[in-house]
């Protein structure tokens, strides 16, 4: 899509793709600030060529960004393994310890920057895929159930599904 004739639809999606409110991108595309929300919401509701223009500045800026950084990388001669060595590199160095000296002569104490280590190490073991994002999952709502309580919970879901598996066998197994 070609950049909109009107200055002010341009200005506008443009404005959008900055991340603008609608009402924020309508007064900066030279609108009247004088109920400029519902102007806003109204003008793109019979404009929607102007959300079509937000979205493919967007995407033109999404992929100068993508081409640029590998051009970055290509021109300072970079990988992922260079990269990798530094972060180790660093975090290394940062865990050091380091004497504290007072006057020329050491104290007998050290410092060693933990948390830089911890946050190089960190780094390193997401791009390894050692991390995850971990959640707890109770698979089963019933696992306090008792043997017995559990068969009388199946009976009756079975019963209510309509389902013919000879329940007044197991039932009468499970139910006074």
């Amino acid at each position: 899509m070609p950049i909109l004739k009107n200055a002010r639809h341009e200005r506008f999606a443009t404005e959008l793709a900055n991340g603008q409110t609608q009402e924020k991108a309508y007064i900066a595309a030279g609108f009247s600030p004088s109920s400029a929300r519902s102007s806003a919401s109204s003008l793109i509701k019979q404009r929607p060529y102007i959300f079509e223009r937000r979205d493919e500045i967007l995407a033109e800026r999404e992929m100068l960004h993508s081409v640029s950084t590998v051009q970055a990388m290509k021109e300072l001669q970079l990988t992922k393994k260079d990269i990798m060595k530094e972060l180790l590199g660093n975090a290394m160095i940062a865990k050091a310890a380091i004497p504290v000296m007072k006057d020329g002569v050491p104290t007998g104490m050290y410092n060693a920057n933990i948390s830089a280590s911890n946050q190089a190490f960190m780094l390193l073991g997401k791009e390894l895929g050692m991390f995850t994002d971990r959640t707890d999952v109770n698979v089963s709502t019933h696992s306090n159930m008792s043997d017995r309580e559990l068969r009388a919970f199946g009976v009756e879901k079975y019963k209510k599904l309509g389902l013919d598996l000879d329940a007044k066998l197991i039932a009468g197994d499970v139910i006074d």
